[in-house]
């Protein structure tokens, strides 16, 4: 149970990151905000949208309407996209973001896949984090291949690595590279899109622990020392998701969730970049 994390995490930049964080993907107008306003009051420091979801500018608004406090403790994740990674546009992206959030600087920028030019992208990137334009740098849905053309290069290594990670892609490698050079994983897709329900194994641990099968499969991955950015839109389920410190999955808790591996992606393919 060594690798367990606590709400937050110190990064490999010297910057506090939030284990837990709301994800926004498809997520628009009043259905956002309610959703935003519930995160923070349940206790969600951290929202993960991205340039392709085009609600970046919505996401710092709500957070405006609810006060300096909360625009000063809550982290924005947002991504460059593949059509600005492979034309060699990350700057434009990233003022893009800045201009849409009204930001003079934005808290967390990945590459949101490894698509063609991502080593030109991430040395654009990594000059935008040098002129004050991005606080954190970092990829999404790198796996250890890719990885290790970003570190051959010599130069700052990612502080995040957002992949996708539940019990039936445990993602092992990306995983263990992510640790050895002390690069904070980032679980998306840990509620594996709903598929959980179907799963007998984390309805037993739940009764067992009196929680919610979700809260199980999220705990999972807390366990395994990876954040994550559970996507919800429903009030309650928001709440819930959260919710995940006040127990702990025993060792044979984890060890029947991981024998239910069996290399399935609900997402894209990080190897297949062609979108």
């Amino acid at each position: 149970m060594q690798d367990q994390l606590g709400r937050s995490i110190t990064l490999n930049d010297g910057h506090e990151f939030p284990v837990v964080g709301l994800g926004v993907w498809q997520a628009k107008g009043r259905e956002l905000a309610v959703a935003i306003e519930t995160a923070v009051e349940a206790g969600y420091r951290h929202i993960d949208c991205a340039t392709l979801y085009g609600n970046e500018a919505e996401v710092v608004e709500t957070l405006r309407k609810m006060g300096k406090k909360v625009v000063e403790e809550v982290t924005v994740t947002t991504k460059v996209w593949n059509e600005a990674v492979r034309r060699g546009e990350v700057l434009e992206s990233v003022h893009h973001s800045l201009r849409t959030m009204k930001k003079d600087r934005l808290d967390v920028v990945l590459i949101h896949w490894p698509a063609d030019g991502f080593l030109q992208a991430w040395e654009i990137l990594e000059k935008a984090r040098d002129q004050g334009l991005v606080r954190t740098i970092g990829v999404s849905n790198f796996m250890p291949q890719h990885l290790e053309q970003i570190l051959s290069l010599g130069g700052t290594v990612p502080s995040i690595n957002q992949f996708e990670h539940h019990p039936y892609l445990p993602q092992e490698a990306a995983r263990e590279l992510s640790r050895k050079h002390s690069i904070f994983p980032v679980a998306h897709t840990p509620l594996m899109q709903g598929k959980f329900f179907n799963e007998t194994t984390f309805l037993r641990i739940a009764d067992a622990h009196g929680v919610t099968p979700a809260q199980v499969v999220l705990r999972w991955n807390i366990q395994r020392g990876v954040g994550i950015i559970p996507k919800s839109v429903n009030p309650q389920r928001i709440t819930e998701n959260v919710d995940v410190f006040r127990f702990e999955l025993t060792l044979e808790d984890m060890q029947r969730i991981d024998a239910l591996a069996r290399n399935q992606r609900f997402s894209g393919d990080p190897y297949r970049v062609d979108f």
